[in-house]
């Protein structure tokens, strides 16, 4: 869960409005390499972010190994903010 300060909390609106493009592609998942998960990919369909103070706070989830339904993917990603 990736937050990025910004100097206004303005700033930090519209960091979350270029966050929520669907396919911006530019959330990788932290650690992955350590994990041996090089070629992990987020799909953005399970995902959430907010605005808090001046920090733009963004979660997205993803099934690497086994099964996770699309339901339980989406509250992890919304208890995540």
């Amino acid at each position: 869960m990736p937050a990025r300060g910004f100097p206004k909390k303005s700033e930090a609106e519209g960091g979350k409005k270029v966050e929520e493009a669907q396919g911006s592609g530019d959330i990788k998942p932290l650690g992955a390499a350590l994990l041996g998960l090089d070629g992990a990919h987020f799909s953005g369909h399970h995902f959430q972010s907010c605005v808090d103070g001046r920090a733009t706070v963004v979660a997205e989830t993803e099934t690497v190994a086994g099964q996770l339904d699309s339901g339980t993917l989406d509250a992890l990603a919304d208890v995540s903010v």
